[in-house]
């Protein structure tokens, strides 16, 4: 009889023992699983944190591309502007020898209408 009680003994201590590790290895289990979660939630954030830093570094680019073709255009209008003042500059410069020759020629005309008088 002593050794179904003790066997019995050591079975309800395997048993308690058994529910114990049981019991250690399911909190563990949802510890990791805890851990787990938070760690994938983390990620998720900052995977969105990432995609929104993309997005903005995006919307940044397109407007310094957008800035940029219109410093160019502006660029290209200036040049532009300058251009004509150039040519119009010119046109002003033979207006000038124009008008000069003239009143060279208006000149010579009415000296040669006195020289004409005279005799």
């Amino acid at each position: 009889m002593s050794r179904i009680i003790q066997k019995r003994r050591r079975t309800t201590v395997a048993h308690v023992e058994a529910m114990n590790l049981l019991t250690s290895t399911q909190a563990e289990l949802k510890e990791s699983k805890q851990r787990c979660a938070a760690e994938e939630n983390l990620r998720k954030q900052q995977e969105e944190r990432s995609k929104q830093e993309i997005d903005q570094l995006r919307e940044e680019l397109q407007q310094l591309q957008v800035s940029k073709g219109e410093n160019r255009e502006r660029k290209q209008q200036e040049e532009r502007g300058w251009e004509e003042i150039d040519q119009l500059w010119e046109e002003i410069q033979q207006l000038h020898v124009s008008k000069g020759k003239t009143r060279e020629r208006r000149r010579g005309f009415w000296k040669r209408i006195q020289r004409l008088w005279k005799n």
